[in-house]
């Protein structure tokens, strides 16, 4: 047997663990109770995992959580299957499809040898002719209601810059958060509830357009942030049981003098 079959095998196997796991009679209680909706914080999750994979430059990490995202698309082709809606050989061939047809230049017979820009200009005009916009129709931004916001003022922006409308440096960008930070003092000083969350708000959306100048996802920013943030404090928090205190006993001088510390490691 080749190695090629060998390895639709594999995909073969995977595919009847599921049918396995969620078979009404025998399968696992968990994954039989299952749907689309649960699944989606299982989704989320593994996608970050994938991440703290890949920044951890292991090899086997990145292939087990790999793994367990692909399970997460294989369970979603489960469900569809018991529905009659699709199965998981619809989701490639669909996929197969899009990146041929979206990839002109390379499967086309008269191969064009085209820069970066005019590649991802070509991929929104096909984009437009798959669901059959006009391309007269005046641009509109998607909702993006399936993202968290932060990302979503990421996306926003993103789209906006490819229509130029963007600031030119990130000096206008410190000028425009300079802004936002005073008119959210000034709301703090009304003590109004309502501007304050406005405000801030704002402050949000201008860093999101920070994070879009430099092609930094806001999100994956703030997700290492939090990481690092539990990491030191955790530090923190087992040294103050070192020194047979806690939280509200330490003094400010020596938990500010930890906190320095825990950023060492």
């Amino acid at each position: 047997m080749t190695k090629r079959n060998n390895d639709i095998k594999e995909i073969e196997e995977l595919l009847s663990i599921m049918s396995i796991l969620r078979d009404p009679q025998s399968g696992c209680d968990w994954d039989k109770k299952q749907t689309f909706e649960s699944l989606i914080n299982h989704t989320i999750e593994e996608t970050y995992e994938v991440i703290d994979a890949i920044k951890s430059k292991k090899t086997k990490n990145i292939i087990e959580e790999l793994g367990d995202l692909l399970l997460q698309i294989v369970f979603y082709a489960q469900i569809a299957n018991e529905k009659n809606l699709f199965n998981f050989f619809d989701i490639v061939k669909t996929i197969n499809k899009k990146m041929i047809r979206r990839h002109p230049h390379v499967f086309n017979s008269n191969k064009n040898k085209i820069s970066i820009d005019q590649i991802n200009k070509n991929w929104e005009e096909i984009k437009k002719i798959e669901k059959n916009i006009d391309p007269d129709t005046p641009f509109y931004l998607n909702s993006y209601n399936e993202f968290p916001n932060l990302l979503k003022a990421y996306k926003i922006q993103q789209k906006v810059s490819k229509m130029r409308f963007q600031f030119e440096n990130e000096k206008e960008i410190f000028n425009k958060l300079n802004e936002e930070s005073g008119e959210l003092k000034g709301a703090i000083n009304e003590k109004n509830i309502d501007r304050i969350e406005e405000e801030l708000g704002d402050m949000l959306f201008t860093i999101a357009n920070l994070s879009t100048y430099f092609n930094i996802n806001p999100e994956i920013a703030l997700y290492n942030s939090n990481k690092k943030f539990i990491k030191r404090f955790n530090y923190v928090s087992k040294e103050i049981k070192k020194l047979n205190e806690n939280f509200d006993t330490i003094s400010k001088e020596k938990l500010e003098f930890l906190w320095e510390k825990s950023k060492l490691f």
